[in-house]
């Protein structure tokens, strides 16, 4: 019982930081669950002292990096087609450029959303 106290206690901290009390139990073990900055959490399995230390990333900022990455890999990409003599690795580095623009369009589309993901 002693065990069950400090975690009722951190159960009822998160919840005032935000934390929502979830209708599904634990299918592992049957206790109750919270839904803290998009992390499911069993109050009798996880350790709910660590959960504090979650940090939201905007779905946005991933993006912004992903995108960032991607440029990269196209300007990479586009010096070696410049430079490359053999039709056969034209086409390849072509394709992957092809690739990486469709990568860019899908990661502006996304852009739009903004959910939140826990790191």
């Amino acid at each position: 019982m002693s065990q069950q106290k400090p975690k009722t206690q951190a159960a009822t901290e998160l919840m005032s930081k935000g934390a929502i009390l979830l209708r599904e139990t634990c299918p592992r073990c049957g206790g109750l669950q919270l839904k803290y900055k998009g992390r499911v959490l069993c109050v009798n399995e996880d350790d709910l002292s660590e959960a504090t230390k979650i940090e939201s990333v905007a779905a946005t900022d991933t993006l912004g990096n992903l995108r960032e990455l991607i440029i990269g890999k196209v300007q990479e990409a586009s010096s070696m087609l410049a430079a490359e003599r053999d039709l056969d690795r034209q086409i390849k580095l072509a394709d992957l450029l092809r690739k990486y623009v469709e990568l860019l369009k899908e990661t502006k589309e996304e852009k739009k959303e903004e959910p939140k993901i826990s790191k």
